[in-house]
């Protein structure tokens, strides 16, 4: 038998044992998808960081980010945009300050995605800049995330920084947890296929949301 016939029997035998499954593949194509709502007073390193990070851990094509301001969700353009990438997120990140109420701008936001999220893997990172003296604020807008990341059934990483937001040492904070966070996330849903989003707003569009201007 010949070099080149034998080959090819041992491929022919082999093939199938080899043959890599299209969940396989899907799996090392996947993207990390991250979407960011941030206070347009605060730094943006606060929000930016966090996928600057994953694109160190995970490869630069491996993550799929896009932000809005807090302000640019009275369009309702924009909130339906950021709904959309709300519901196909893996990684939430909100980054607000906790001196004042929450805006009205991000319930409503919320209220546009929260009932059209499938039930998957996922993460809600709230970055809340809090003064020296911490007031109520915050604990009321740390038990508001909570409530929406239960009901979402994401994993809630909150995180703090102290304003101003030059104090040193704040914008460059990232943890191993932070890093270990990712990961999880990766692994937990990059077997999974979106395009929810598409199918749900096809179904009627989300309460709260109008294409109208």
């Amino acid at each position: 038998m010949t070099i080149k016939r034998h080959t090819a029997k041992l491929q022919s035998k082999f093939s199938g044992r080899l043959a890599v499954s299209p969940k396989a593949r899907a799996a090392r194509r996947y993207v990390l998808k991250i979407a960011a709502v941030h206070d347009g007073r605060l730094p943006w390193e606060w929000t930016t960081r966090v996928y600057l990070h994953a694109m160190r851990l995970l490869g630069p094509n491996r993550v799929q980010a896009s932000r809005w301001t807090v302000e640019s969700l009275n369009q309702p353009s924009d909130r339906m945009n950021a709904a959309l990438a709300a519901i196909e997120a893996d990684i939430l990140v909100v980054s607000l300050s906790a001196t004042r109420e929450l805006p009205n701008s991000i319930n409503r936001w919320v209220d546009s995605w929260l009932p059209y999220r499938p039930e998957r893997a996922g993460l809600l990172m709230a970055i809340l800049g809090v003064p020296q003296q911490p007031g109520h604020f915050l604990s009321r807008i740390h038990e508001y995330f909570h409530d929406v990341a239960s009901v979402a059934r994401l994993d809630l990483l909150p995180r703090q920084r102290l304003l101003p937001a030059a104090h040193p040492g704040v914008v460059d904070e990232t943890t191993a947890e932070d890093s270990e966070r990712i990961v999880q996330v990766l692994s937990q849903v990059r077997h999974h296929h979106h395009g929810f989003a598409s199918r749900a707003y096809s179904r009627g569009g989300f309460p709260g949301v109008s294409c109208t201007h």
